[in-house]
């Protein structure tokens, strides 16, 4: 294999890269509206449910006083408290996929600046391939890190734990 067959097959598998990085940007960008559509679900059913309550307390209030009707109460006051549990659980799964959109958008984060830092090494392939700065790409690459795994990565220093192992994220 010459040196410019080989060059163009590295070309090649740089563009191939930057390929499959554009396709899992796309596809996490595709859960994200999938992830959109059951919010949105989330919220009508937490609007059904917070209406139901409501009429309960309503109903609550009009039977008092009514002879016989202490029974009809407490099942009020039942499904009340399901409905508050309910609501408690919709919020808590509110909270969990809010951390999840997050999580995305960080990942979303991470593969705009590999795919933006390969197809800086491409074009310098391109331009000149005995005289690649591969220096300057790297320092480009820093200059564009947003979060804390990235700075550690570029520094030489191992990345402990997993973002998935906090319960919040922090961007810088």
């Amino acid at each position: 294999m010459t040196e410019m067959d080989k060059l163009g097959s590295d070309r090649q598998l740089m563009q191939v890269w930057n390929a499959q990085i554009g396709l899992a940007r796309e596809q996490l960008n595709a859960a994200i509206v999938a992830l959109s559509h059951e919010f949105a679900g989330i919220v009508v059913h937490l609007d059904g449910l917070i209406g139901e309550m409501q009429r309960l307390e309503s109903d609550e209030v009009g039977l008092a006083g009514i002879p016989g009707a202490d029974a009809a109460a407490r099942h009020l006051q039942a499904s009340a408290a399901h409905i508050d549990m309910e609501t408690t659980g919709i919020r808590d799964r509110i909270a969990q996929s809010l951390l999840h959109l997050q999580f995305q958008d960080r990942v979303d984060q991470m593969l705009g600046h590999v795919q933006n830092g390969v197809s800086m090494l491409d074009t310098a392939f391109g331009q000149d391939e005995r005289r690649v700065d591969f220096a300057a790409i790297l320092v480009a690459m820093k200059a564009s890190s947003t979060t804390q795994e990235e700075e550690a990565l570029h520094q030489g220093r191992d990345v402990v734990g997993k973002p998935g192992d906090a319960d919040e994220l922090t961007f810088f």
